[in-house]
């Protein structure tokens, strides 16, 4: 009979066996010959049944989907069904069909031998056997998977921290014509014994570090070869800090490498708070003992890599001197060649941490310091082809924009790949002529003074095109608010969320996003978050020395000090933090027992954010009346605060913030009395400051 699909298959193989089971009770009922051949037939027919039907149920399951054995048994089920079809047909036959309908099973004799019997129950339990040990194996593994996503569910992971999280999906890799040689070097670096343990490459922003990156992380993914990967992001949440980095990693390793499972439930269980350890503990924990304890079986060296992209955005530096010396400890891991990739800036925290392992740990490659040509080239090809999308897809002249603008072009972006990037970007926008776009780049790329100015400056040149001076004073203003909370943000927001918590018009938002997608990711989706394309623009903007000559400047300061206001008037507000905020009706119902769908209608992204950030919003800002504020919100609403951060699991979070709000309160108070006041004579805000310190120390 023709193939069917498994779950077809499995529906075949079970009308049939019923028809047949029914036919063998007939038989035993009304022919007096052959009892016991058609009993035993019965009983493995039946048998048969039964596994057909369990294996229905378990296909139609909620895991069914998972069942990875029994979805490759087609061709078994296939002869199972072909089989018992013909084994139907031999139990109708007798007197022939017509005598059957006529007078039934008792005029027929058992039309089966002994032999044609035994041959039928074999058949029967072979097929049998296979599908009861594929849904053995397939059970063993989904409850195995079932128990390891129970245990990692206990190592909190910074969210879109993996290359390949839906987050980074649409992050670029490497052109094929570029990097080849770079590209190259390490991957035999990887591969090679006697290669050290980690590989730093360097670079100062814009030179590429992240695509190189994502694009290794994917070839080792490719191979196999990757164990995990963490890409630093400041201002993405958990992705800016080392807090969440040995969690994370052990859940992505845990996954591709199952052998470590034993080693890592026993740490969990052991210390059930091991993601809110130290870093040295997590490591040992998490990375060191597991791994440790895991033996090659073929006593061959694993290689396993694990890719750390932009350490320099960690937000601590020590953290990123304290990860540094812990990674370097993996290579006295026997039967694991480990190999790690680190990219960042050349800062000095990294270069210290770098120093203190010594040479013989790692090796290090600086962009650049790669020859000239080689980049060039690079920059050339990268160009060439985004240059070649925009002259099609705009109907320009063939050989737009010329060779020697091109050229041109290639000597001013070397060696920035972010200026080559942001260009293309911004010759994109389908608002403006690329020709009259191109000529502004151009215009703005010959002062070479700030290597930052070419590249973001001539997005500012169309901001204010067309506006007289009052025009302009407001969407300056507009910008201020709308993209310097932005990129201060500790976590990105969605358009809707950046509009209620900055109380600011969604079609302001917007329309002053709108000229900005050369330097910021816009989603079409609203519900995906605004992101800064690359953290080079945040320095752009918040640099001091533009103070006084950028009307865009973005005092750091001050925009921490509004979006803290911001988030304390929101939270502030009735009914947004309250007794049962996510209304269970229940004050013992379990964080578990609350739907995504719930969490997200009772504490939309805004309020969350709020809830989170405030605190470091508070201690980044210019104090002033905050201090007053923050006092106010902990008397009327820290209860209410402390239950909204349990509901989100950032309990221990919560906790931690206040920790570093008392410690800034009190440096505050402290620095105040050093100047000679008494209490008495200090001024009501002074005064609110030590009442406020009393109150988070109690």
């Amino acid at each position: 009979m023709a193939g069917l699909d498994v779950a077809a298959g499995v529906i075949a193989v079970v009308d049939i066996s019923a028809k047949v089971a029914g036919l063998c009770y007939r038989y035993s009922r009304e022919v007096a010959d052959a009892k016991s051949d058609i009993e035993r037939l019965k009983n493995h027919v039946e048998r048969l049944l039964n596994t057909f039907k369990e294996l229905q149920k378990a296909l139609d399951g909620q895991h069914g989907d998972k069942l990875r054995v029994t979805q490759h048994l087609r061709v078994d089920i296939d002869s199972c069904c072909s089989n018992m079809y013909n084994l139907e047909e031999k139990l109708k036959m007798g007197k022939g069909r017509k005598a059957m309908h006529r007078v039934g099973l008792r005029a027929l004799s058992w039309p089966l031998t002994r032999s044609d019997t035994d041959k039928a129950i074999e058949r029967i339990t072979v097929s049998q056997e296979v599908v009861k040990l594929a849904l053995q194996i397939d059970t063993a593994t989904t409850v195995q998977k079932i128990d390891l996503d129970l245990d990692l569910a206990k190592l909190p992971s910074a969210d879109g921290a993996a290359f390949d999280s839906y987050h980074n999906q649409y992050d670029t890799h490497c052109h094929p014509d570029t990097r080849v040689a770079l590209l190259d070097n390490i991957l035999r670096w990887s591969k090679d014994p006697r290669g050290k343990c980690i590989y730093w490459l360097s670079g100062m922003a814009g030179t590429g570090k992240s695509t190189i990156a994502r694009t290794l992380a994917h070839k080792f993914a490719a191979t196999g070869d990757l164990a995990a990967s963490f890409f630093f992001k400041r201002g993405e949440g958990d992705r800016g800090s080392a807090k969440r980095f040995f969690p994370t990693i052990a859940n992505q390793m845990v996954r591709r490498r199952p052998k470590l499972v034993p080693a890592v439930r026993a740490t969990i269980e052991q210390t059930p708070d091991i993601s809110e350890k130290q870093m040295k503990d997590q490591f040992e924990g998490l990375v060191l003992r597991p791994f440790t304890s895991m033996k090659s079986r073929t006593g061959s060296t694993d290689l396993l890599v694990v890719v750390i992209d932009a350490l320099d955005e960690c937000e601590n530096d020590n953290d990123a001197r304290i990860l540094l010396r812990l990674l370097s400890q993996v290579q006295r891991i026997e039967n694991i060649r480990f190999r790690i990739l680190v990219t960042s800036r050349p800062e000095l925290p990294i270069r210290l941490g770098f120093n203190e392992m010594g040479q013989e740990a790692h090796q290090d490659v600086h962009l650049h310091e790669i020859a000239k040509d080689t980049i060039d080239h690079d920059i050339s090809a990268y160009l060439m082809d985004e240059l070649g999308k925009i002259q099609i897809a705009r109907s320009l002249e063939a050989g737009w924009p010329g060779a020697a603008i091109f050229r041109d072009l290639v000597q001013r972006a070397s060696p920035l790949f972010i200026f080559a990037a942001t260009t293309c970007r911004f010759l994109e926008d389908p608002d403006w002529d690329p020709q009259e776009q191109l000529e502004i780049v151009l215009h703005y790329s010959q002062d070479k003074a700030s290597k930052l100015d070419p590249i973001y400056l001539p997005v500012f040149d169309r901001l204010l095109s067309n506006c007289d001076d009052r025009k302009a004073d407001v969407l300056i203003d507009k910008f201020i608010r709308i993209v310097g909370s932005i990129v201060i943000f500790q976590e990105p927001l969605p358009v809707a969320g950046i509009s209620r918590l900055l109380e600011v018009e969604r079609g302001t938002v917007d329309r002053r996003l709108s000229r900005l997608h050369s330097v910021l990711d816009v989603p079409t989706d609203t519900v995906q978050p605004v992101r800064l394309l690359h953290l080079s623009f945040r320095d752009f903007l918040l640099d001091p020395t533009k103070q006084a000559n950028f009307k865009f400047w973005v005092d750091e300061y001050q925009a921490h000090t509004f979006v803290a206001g911001q988030c304390l008037q929101l939270l502030s507000r009735p009914g947004v933090l309250k007794q049962d905020i996510c209304g269970l009706g229940s004050p013992g119902a379990l964080r578990s027992t609350i739907s995504d769908q719930t969490l997200e209608q009772s504490l939309p992204a805004e309020v969350q954010y709020a809830c989170r950030y405030w605190i470091e919003h508070v201690i980044q800002s210019k104090g002033g009346d905050l201090w007053d504020r923050a006092y106010k919100f902990f008397k009327v609403s820290f209860i209410y605060w402390l239950k909204a951060m349990c509901v989100m699991g950032r309990l221990l979070d919560a906790l931690a913030a206040v920790t570093l709000l008392q410690k800034k309160v009190t440096l505050s108070h402290t620095e105040t009395i050093s100047h000679g006041s008494q209490t008495d004579q200090l001024p009501k805000q002074d005064i609110q400051n030590t009442e406020f310190s009393l109150f988070l120390e109690d």
